[in-house]
């Protein structure tokens, strides 16, 4: 009797064992997933971080590669050669000193082609005024200007156009003598506003 109850306290000693064991087992891997957790939480918080503060800025490009751009996109249908200097920026075109940081302007020499590229990049808070200005200098040759017939639908599809810090006027086409020939003025406008665009395309490709 005694034989058979103390083999009865052995396996209850036993199960008790086992059972604590496993309690114990369950909570250590909960806590074990618990840490794991919160180290992966963290390390992907930190790479974030270094990844923001890593990030370059946009490469900043010259207005002289802007307007290399041009040239080599148009070829032969570039036609300014005249460089424009600052007084004329602003006697002309009413862009002044205080709002440019750098400029690239060019005019043909030949007065009979009204053909211009101008790329500004405007100082921190002057991008709307120097907008401004060309605009009213392209409303000048729209409305008030005396074109010669073959260059108007050029004047007519110039555009003042604006990438993030920089503004640009552009005026820009040879136009097909059959084009002239037909005085089809839709065509030719169409074909003004195709090689302005270009040009555009030119520099969005810098700029993104």
């Amino acid at each position: 009797m005694k034989t058979k109850l103390s083999a009865l306290i052995l396996i209850a000693a036993l199960l008790s064992q086992t059972i604590v064991s496993c309690g114990s087992t369950d909570g250590d891997s909960e806590t074990t997933d618990s840490v794991t957790t919160s180290t992966s939480n963290e390390t992907t918080a930190e790479t974030t971080e270094e990844t923001t503060e890593t990030t370059a800025p946009a490469a900043d490009v010259s207005v002289t590669e802007l307007a290399d751009a041009v040239k080599e996109a148009l070829g032969d249908e570039y036609l300014p050669d005249m460089a424009i200097d600052a007084e004329a920026l602003d006697a002309t075109f009413g862009v002044k000193s205080e709002w440019v940081e750098e400029f690239y302007g060019e005019m043909p020499m030949i007065s009979f082609n009204p053909d211009t590229f101008l790329a500004i990049k405007a100082t921190e808070g002057n991008v709307e005024n120097v907008e401004a200005a060309l605009n009213s200098y392209r409303d000048y040759l729209v409305n008030d200007s005396a074109q010669y017939p073959a260059n108007v639908q050029k004047v007519n599809a110039s555009q003042v156009y604006t990438n993030g810090d920089y503004v640009f006027f552009i005026m820009l086409a040879v136009i097909p003598d059959e084009l002239l020939d037909d005085a089809d003025e839709q065509a030719e406008y169409d074909y003004c506003i195709e090689t302005n665009q270009k040009a555009i395309d030119a520099i969005d490709a810098l700029l993104g």
